[in-house]
């Protein structure tokens, strides 16, 4: 049960939710979670307490017992610090750059690793800090090139290199995804990012490729991550009036 308690940052057709989970699919995830080392049943305790506080809109309570067991080295002190990146994004005040650095290089877990980068991407990018949270994408995909999660953080960075008129580098991180996260389910966005930004002005502007990346879609609408994409009326309306 992933329970919705933090900002929401739009990315294609998901929407992820910066969110903290409770403690039944905390036991249940197969990441680690069961504490074997000294102390794990009170951080456990601890560590549910917070996600209570929070869920009843005791922040600052919250924050105070995800520290405690964040300064621990149990199996939650990862996951207490991931939860404190997330609640960045909804304090009020602007959190400072390093404060996130800092728990991000201190999570321990190598499988929760770049779990943390991409936290920090989607904290950043939820309070309007496009710069810093596209530092962060690129850095989760050049440490951990072969995780998963790259899928997510290069869609994210071709998002804002887009939104901020980078448009070279943001095709080139869009080839990146279709070519090299073959189980993504991020390729039906990756395309319809692709077509609008050769649609875009400039010298990259190429109106061929831009139909080319529509069709493409429309040839895989048979498959997985196409066949009920939220894109594909989008897609038919902009070949209609791009492509004739």
């Amino acid at each position: 049960m992933i329970l919705s308690l933090y900002p929401e940052v739009k990315t294609g057709k998901t929407t992820v939710i910066l969110a903290v989970v409770a403690s039944v699919s905390l036991l249940a995830s197969g990441i680690g979670l069961v504490a074997q080392n000294r102390g794990g049943d009170e951080d456990r305790i601890r560590y549910e307490l917070a996600a209570t506080h929070l869920l009843r809109g005791q922040s600052e309570e919250a924050g105070r017992l995800f520290r405690e067991v964040a300064a621990g080295n149990t199996a939650y002190a990862d996951l207490a610090r991931l939860e404190l990146i997330r609640m960045l994004a909804y304090q009020q005040e602007a959190p400072e750059q390093e404060e996130i650095r800092q728990l991000v290089q201190s999570v321990e877990a190598a499988d929760l690793m770049p779990r943390a980068y991409l936290t920090a991407g989607h904290t950043l990018e939820a309070r309007g800090d496009s710069g810093a949270a596209l530092v962060y994408y690129l850095e989760l995909c050049e440490r951990f090139p072969e995780d998963p999660l790259t899928a997510d953080a290069r869609y994210g960075a071709a998002r804002l290199l887009y939104a901020e008129g980078s448009y070279e580098a943001s095709l080139m991180v869009l080839f990146q995804l279709l070519d090299e996260n073959d189980e993504s389910d991020l390729k039906d966005d990756a395309l319809v990012l692709m077509a609008r930004v050769y649609r875009a002005p400039g010298p990259h502007e190429n109106g061929l490729r831009a139909c080319q990346a529509l069709s493409e879609f429309l040839r895989r609408s048979g498959e997985n991550g196409f066949r009920d994409s939220p894109w594909r009326n989008a897609v038919l309306s902009e070949q209609r009036l791009w492509c004739g």
